[in-house]
């Protein structure tokens, strides 16, 4: 009875994974936008394998793994002081891309917001309680699997 109790993914959680995955899928739609709109850049490569990066980094905190929580944050802090730099004026998409370029501004907006408060929402204390619990869980499963 007391597992079930750990085992129960509290809102924040769920509601952080959501924004996670609605700004991945942001991102893809925006790399495939750009992708038909212009010349496919070489740095293709670099772009899938941070997408898939960021997924399993959303997965692993579904999962309840703290490093990657703690991932996330940190990249969310990084990546969030580059893109305020990059959209400040002059530097925005517009000027790169024209009209494309206003709207790949827009989303890089709405995707700074979904990725700031994923990362509040996992630092409620209802999330940090969640992953302490989900932890000893691990450990208990693994020491029992030792005896």
């Amino acid at each position: 009875m007391k597992e079930d109790a750990m085992l129960k993914r509290p809102w924040t959680i769920t509601i952080a994974v959501y924004m996670l995955c609605l700004s991945i899928w942001l991102s893809m739609v925006v790399f495939l936008t750009l992708c038909s709109t212009i010349r496919m850049s070489p740095s293709w490569p670099i772009t899938v394998t941070l997408l898939t990066v960021m997924a399993l980094i959303c997965y692993m905190i579904a999962r309840g793994r703290n490093w990657a929580r703690i991932l996330f944050l940190i990249v969310v802090v990084l990546g969030t002081l580059l893109s305020v730099l990059r959209l400040t004026p002059p530097s925005g998409h517009s000027d790169s891309f024209g009209p494309v370029g206003a709207y790949l501004d827009y989303v890089e907006i709405v995707q700074i917001g979904l990725q700031s408060g994923a990362a509040v929402l996992l630092c409620q204390r209802a999330s940090s309680d969640w992953f302490k619990a989900m932890k000893k869980l691990r450990t208990k499963d693994e020491s029992d699997v030792a005896i």
